[in-house]
């Protein structure tokens, strides 16, 4: 028979082992940070806003921010000091506005800024795009989302850091919580990954319509008549080149301009369906008011060939194919 003593030594070694598979069970069921994980929490790192990656929940409820990419950071730009290298890391983690422009803060901006748009394309299904013979990485193609900022990039939080997780964190942020759909929602899936099909919330689509009067154009949402719905944004220098661009800023003419209408015109049959009405939908490519050789962004719209005396029904045309839309007489026309 065990002696009282070895009795003893056997309930506090059962005990213990209890206690860390409850810490051990604890930490597993903790949310992992990883991409596809939606975060309905909002934190400050260093006073700028990050998602507050201890706030995971399912897609299906309300979030404010969709992980979509995690990026490993390039040693250059990760190598500090001091211990795990979190001097480097409070350096990347500031907000732009507080931010120094030491060569790794730029090195840095420009790597997120790359790689969380191209991720952001793959996310959303607009990698597959072309915009003038030309990649969607390669003209930084931006889907349009309205009340929507992405990419929003930010770094992995200390703790992660000093875990040897030395990654950029790309994400949306939703200027509003939004819910994914029970129905379309079987794999727990991000609202990104149906921004190119019918299923996508109408609220979170990019319209604009016309005042009264018809002659000033405006924000308006998409789920009452509009003249056009914004599709994405793409940089001009990189799809058309850097003499394009400097010859429509300083000699500008209907031709050029009509030229951004024709580039746009080629992602219609991706975005709409290539059974989309010619004949009475049409794509327009615009630009800043004061268009300028630093500012070269494009967006492309789409909207009624008749635009002075008909509006686009409520709703997107976005993976509807485009058949049969239902043009309303405008207002005032």
């Amino acid at each position: 028979m065990p002696s009282a003593a070895r009795i003893g030594r056997l309930m506090r070694l059962t005990a213990a082992l209890a206690v860390i598979a409850a810490t051990g069970a604890c930490a597993n069921d903790a949310p992992e940070i990883k991409a596809g994980a939606c975060v309905a929490k909002e934190a400050r790192d260093l006073g700028d806003r990050v998602p507050d990656l201890t706030s995971i929940v399912p897609c299906t409820e309300p979030h404010i921010y969709e992980v979509y990419a995690l990026v490993d950071l390039p040693p250059a730009i990760v190598r500090g000091t001091g211990p795990s290298w979190m001097d480097s890391r409070e350096e990347l983690a500031l907000p732009s506005e507080a931010a120094n422009d030491s060569p790794r803060r730029q090195a840095y901006e420009e790597f997120a800024e790359q790689e969380c748009a191209t991720a952001l394309q793959r996310a959303t299904g607009y990698a597959s795009m072309r915009v003038n013979g030309k990649s969607a990485e390669a003209v930084r193609l931006i889907p349009a989302m309205r009340g929507v900022e992405a990419p929003w990039y930010t770094v992995m939080p200390e703790e992660q850091w000093r875990d040897g997780r030395h990654q950029v964190v790309c994400s949306a942020r939703m200027k509003a919580p939004v819910a994914g759909q029970e129905q379309h929602t079987g794999d727990d899936p991000q609202l990104l990954t149906i921004a190119r099909t019918p299923d996508f919330p109408v609220p979170l689509r990019s319209c604009r319509g016309y005042d009264a009067e018809r002659r000033n154009l405006a924000e308006v949402s998409c789920d009452r008549p509009h003249v056009s719905e914004l599709l994405f944004f793409y940089e001009a220098d990189l799809a058309m080149g850097k003499e394009f661009v400097r010859s429509i800023v300083t000699k500008p003419t209907p031709t050029k301009f009509n030229r951004l209408d024709q580039v746009c015109a080629q992602a219609l049959p991706h975005l709409l369906g290539k059974g989309y009405d010619k004949k009475d939908l049409r794509a327009f490519g615009s630009v800043a008011r004061r268009w300028t050789q630093q500012n070269k962004t494009v967006r492309c719209d789409v909207g009624p060939e008749n635009f002075a005396e008909q509006d686009l029904p409520p709703g997107s045309l976005v993976g509807t194919n485009g058949v049969n839309v239902k043009l309303q007489k405008a207002a005032g026309s």
